[in-house]
């Protein structure tokens, strides 16, 4: 049980480790970050995000190496407050676990979560598109990651936001457990709805008639014209008989 346990907690410490130093099997990818300048306190977390991702894309498992790149991406105010640590206590960023802690504590609002979660909470499709809504969700939702909703929360948020239609119709139908859920459920209903929009508004033109078309009478008009234009034939082929006939002598 003991070197169970033992197994258990080094596979726990192995896959929680961020960036540990491992053998690589394929090229480094470069990748290229924005800069944070520390104005938007917002974007900072997805500005760590995309630091990660592009560490661990080139294969930057060293911390030094880390905090340099980390330093190499930073502008404005918080490249100032970066190299004003390093200038006085060289080192200072002993690795990037460690200046990601310090940038949110400077740069992140202490209400930052609150804010994010009032604004989920209070998100409304409106008269934008389902693919602009699911969107700002999205956004918000990671950027409160330290603080998440529950999956209820997320799906009744969701559901009563969608505008009245045949989205919010079969979401109310299927009702979802999750928001992963919701949002497939409505992104289909959508989809298909506007698919059906589409190949209507297709049949209607397709059904108008050309300009050339229009400038002709119906085929009823022309039925009708054809047969007058048929007796008028007619009468003119027993005027011409009668006409050619030559006249009978009295005896």
């Amino acid at each position: 049980m003991r070197a169970e346990a033992q197994s258990a907690a080094q596979a726990s410490a192995t896959n929680t480790a961020s960036f540990a130093a491992r053998p690589t099997t394929t090229k480094p990818v470069k990748m290229s970050v924005p800069t944070f300048d520390g104005k938007e306190s917002d974007s900072l977390v997805f500005w760590v995000r995309e630091i990660e991702i592009a560490l661990s894309a080139g294969q930057i498992y060293d911390a030094g190496a880390q905090v340099a790149f980390a330093l190499s991406n930073l502008g404005g105010r918080a490249r100032a407050w970066a190299m004003a640590r390093e200038t006085a206590t060289p080192g200072y960023f002993i690795s990037w676990s460690f200046m990601e802690q310090e940038l949110r504590s400077t740069f992140l609002l202490a209400n930052v979560a609150y804010r994010h979660r009032s604004n989920f909470l209070r998100c409304k499709q409106g008269k934008r598109s389902l693919q602009d809504y699911v969107m700002e969700l999205h956004n918000l939702e990671a950027a409160m990651a330290g603080a998440p909703l529950s999956e209820d929360v997320k799906v009744t948020v969701f559901m009563d936001g969608v505008r009245t239609g045949p989205v919010r119709t079969e979401l109310f139908r299927r009702q979802p457990k999750t928001f992963n859920e919701a949002v497939h459920i409505a992104m289909l209903e959508d989809h298909c709805v506007r698919s059906a929009q589409d190949h209507s508004s297709h049949v209607e033109a397709s059904e108008d008639p050309t300009p050339m078309e229009s400038l002709l009478p119906n085929r009823h008009a022309l039925s009708g014209l054809h047969v007058r234009v048929v007796a008028a034939s007619v009468v003119i082929n027993l005027v011409t008989a009668v006409g050619t006939v030559p006249p009978t002598r009295g005896r």
